[in-house]
């Protein structure tokens, strides 16, 4: 290949990566819009009892996400990125250089293998013509109008996840304690798979000295338990049980007519 022909090429080559490049944010904001999306979503579903602990819904809702941001990656990239290779670009070029439609295209082409019987004179001139039109110019100007529209394809895209950013954290600041609770659990969505564990017993009056012949009165602090079960064993007796209702997370129960040393747990 002749030094027009690498300097054409190399020129192309550049617009090309550069259009790409351009295309790839585009598909980055849209991929990236997930992540909003996901956090309002969260924040309408938080209120309802069903994203409490055990709940499958923030795991449901990051896979929708992931699921959506790579649909719209995948489709964003076929439409987007894929179509900008060399003939495409070269067209650009003769389009915003004001060239014949397949000037470039066809001296790129037959730079790679000269047929048979072609003039390799005639072409190492159109080659030279080609060239002295095209090469001097930046990327950004062989790109013309088609790099006017990938770089408005990524100013959107970037403008409309900035708009869902500043959405969600609007709403974040309106309700900080509804969003803290809604956005938890997409840290951990897993573990939210899993009931919450439950406070520990707290039981009064623990080891204490009664008089002989009084009850001794049992309160156990039992928040998120329906029912608690009371056991007890005096020393020569056997081993007793009974159970109590707790009522807004308190169990209250009494042990009758201590005679001696009792052992009670809970």
């Amino acid at each position: 290949m002749s030094p027009s022909g690498q300097g054409l090429r190399s020129v192309i080559d550049a617009t090309r990566r550069l259009l790409r490049r351009d295309a790839m944010l585009a598909v980055v904001g849209v991929a990236l819009g997930a992540i909003p999306l996901a956090l309002i979503i969260a924040l309408l579903f938080g209120g309802l009892r069903s994203w409490l602990a055990p709940s499958p819904f923030p795991l449901l809702v990051e896979l929708v996400a992931i699921a959506v941001a790579g649909a719209a990656s995948y489709f964003a990239t076929r439409l987007w990125v894929r179509g900008i290779d060399e003939p495409h670009v070269a067209a650009a070029a003769e389009h915003s250089l004001g060239l014949a439609a397949g000037s470039v295209r066809g001296v790129l082409e037959l730079g790679r293998a000269v047929p048979a019987g072609t003039s390799v004179a005639l072409f190492r001139r159109a080659e030279a013509e080609v060239s002295r039109h095209v090469v001097g110019n930046t990327p950004t100007q062989l790109a013309g109008d088609t790099g006017r529209a990938v770089r408005r394809r990524r100013t959107n895209a970037f403008a409309i996840l900035g708009a869902f950013c500043a959405f969600t954290v609007l709403l974040g600041l309106v309700a900080p304690k509804r969003s803290r609770a809604s956005w938890a659990p997409l840290l951990h969505p897993v573990s939210h798979l899993s009931p919450p564990l439950l406070a520990p017993l707290e039981v009064h009056p623990g080891n204490v000295e009664v008089a002989r012949g009084t009850a001794l009165h049992v309160r156990v602090t039992a928040q998120g338990r329906g029912v608690i079960e009371l056991h007890w064993i005096a020393a020569g007796d056997v081993p007793k049980m009974r159970s109590v209702d707790v009522v807004s997370g308190l169990a209250t129960s009494d042990l009758a007519a201590i005679e001696t040393k009792t052992q009670y747990w809970v």
